[in-house]
């Protein structure tokens, strides 16, 4: 089975548990996990910070009783998404693919934009960090990867250093603007910049991706379309998703 075939029934199992939708503000975020595993390490290792340039910052997709957002309508900017009263999270999963290992991290937005304006109820942006082995003692960042507006990703090989804080944090931005829409990608240190470091949980644990099925299918079944040509890599010991 291909990787896009395998990740999109992946994300079709998530839809399982449905337990309603309740208001955007009033989902609380699931406390980060202490990491157990070589793949839980790692991800919390390399987990972004993300700086909100303009638009709606990121809220929770889901809480522990498996209600999820209900989002905001496409209207009135950025009103009632300028800040996540209960906290915020990042939601993630991690694979081995063609002998690199892959970390991909999404955030949820209770409403989108196109154009700098809101446009649409519910979004989703993601990124993937690809590093040499998760078990190194120190694993290295090999490329990044950010998806665009058109549902496409930019990929950055090798990582840009500005965008990369002791070896490990990676920071990215995310930004409404007039002439080209929904921007997202790597970011330089900001300081005027609305700073989001969210507790990062997978996704087979959160079920976050139910909305994401639904409103925003694409972002989990990209990984493929986002790897960077690398060479020199670790050789891949499994090819099987990793808890």
């Amino acid at each position: 089975m291909n990787l896009r075939g395998f990740l999109t029934i992946l994300a079709a199992s998530f839809i399982a548990v449905d337990a309603g939708k309740i208001d955007h503000d009033k989902v609380e975020p699931f406390p980060q996990p202490e990491p157990v595993t070589i793949s839980e390490k790692a991800a919390v290792k390399f987990k972004p910070q993300l700086n909100i340039v303009s638009g709606c910052v990121s809220f929770p997709a889901v809480n522990a009783a498996g209600e999820t957002s209900g989002g905001l309508k496409g209207n009135s900017g950025n009103s009632a998404c300028d800040s996540a009263p209960l906290g915020s999270q990042v939601y993630g999963r991690a694979m081995w693919y063609n002998d690199v290992w892959a970390i991909m991290y999404a955030w949820y937005f209770p409403k989108g934009f196109f154009i700098g304006v809101a446009s649409r109820r519910f979004d989703w942006a993601s990124a993937v960090v690809w590093i040499d082995n998760p078990d190194f003692a120190t694993p290295k960042i090999l490329g990044l990867s950010t998806s665009t507006i058109d549902d496409d990703y930019q990929t950055k090989n090798p990582a840009p250093d500005f965008a990369i804080l002791d070896g490990t944090s990676t920071l990215l931005y995310h930004s409404i603007n007039e002439a080209a829409g929904q921007l997202w990608g790597f970011s330089q240190p900001c300081s005027s910049c609305i700073a989001c470091m969210q507790h990062f949980v997978g996704y087979l644990h959160s079920l976050a991706a139910r909305t994401n099925h639904h409103q925003h299918s694409g972002e989990v079944g990209k990984l493929e379309q986002s790897r960077p040509a690398l060479r020199g890599t670790t050789p891949a010991l499994s090819s099987q998703l990793l808890g």
